[in-house]
Formats: structure tokens, C-alpha cells, sequence
């Protein structure tokens, strides 16, 4: 069962499903403990792991540390939705966690979040299950 953004939602309405989402803690710690990939964009730090369904889930985090006011970390959350809503048709299926921890301008945050995506079609296969040869995990320092 194949699921799209566009097929779930009704026409002009900009709700982002519960279905593409990561609601549950225990979807963030299976993406954390079993990571495809691992790899940081910019102010973005990608995961992604293997999911059950036959499409990409994200969930994002944007921690109240490093953005203090929830007018800023909701403004983040709604523009990485947008992003992964264009996006998502053509991602593997995988769950995605990103991980917000900078925000200098609007232009430059737009570039890592294309280019994270751009590398996460690139580097998992298109069934959510293999990474091509050659890719590997990137360790966080």
C-alpha cells in the first residue's frame, strides 16, 4: 500500500498527516539505535532507519536550548514539513530524524535542508533497506 501526501490530504488543505509523522518515542529510539544513515548538513544532523511502511515518516526535533522561543522552534518544524511535502514522493522508505541546531538565515538553512534530503535519495536505496556501496554512516564528533 503506497501512501502520498497528496492523495491523503484534501485539496487546499496544508495539514501534514499524522501518517508521515513520527509520533512516538519509541519511532525516534528505533531510528537512533539503528541507523541506515547518520550524517550532518550544515546546522542538520540526518538519521535514518528502517520503517515498516512503504513510505518516508519524519520527525524533527529542534531543541528548546538552542531556540528558545517556541514562536522560532514552530516556524523550523513548519518549514522542514513544507520541504519534506515536496520531497516526499521521491524518498526511500525510511524514517527520518532531523535534528535542528542552528538557525543563521533563511537561505542558508534552505540549502542544508534541500541538500540533507538530496543526500538521504542518494545514499538509501529506494526500498528502505540497503545503502548502496560506498556510503557510510558519518560519526558526529
Amino acid at each position: 500500500m503506497s501512501h502520498s501526501l497528496e492523495s491523503d490530504t484534501k485539496p487546499g488543505s496544508e495539514k501534514f498527516p499524522a501518517l508521515f509523522r513520527l509520533n512516538k518515542k519509541y519511532q525516534y529510539d528505533l531510528v537512533f539505535s539503528r541507523p541506515l544513515l547518520k550524517k550532518r548538513v550544515g546546522p542538520i544532523l540526518l538519521r535514518a532507519g528502517p520503517n515498516q511502511v512503504n513510505f518516508a515518516r519524519i520527525g524533527i526535533i529542534v531543541a528548546k536550548r538552542h531556540f528558545t522561543h517556541a514562536v522560532q522552534r514552530n516556524a523550523i518544524k513548519r518549514r522542514v514539513r513544507e520541504e519534506f511535502r515536496i520531497a516526499c514522493n521521491s524518498l526511500p522508505s525510511v524514517d527520518i530524524v532531523l535534528q535542528i541546531f542552528t538557525f543563521q538565515s533563511e537561505e542558508k538553512f534552505n540549502h542544508s535542508l534541500t541538500q540533507a534530503l538530496s543526500e538521504l535519495k542518494a545514499a538509501v536505496a529506494p526500498d528502505g533497506n540497503t545503502i548502496p556501496v560506498g556510503i557510510r554512516s558519518e560519526k558526529s564528533g
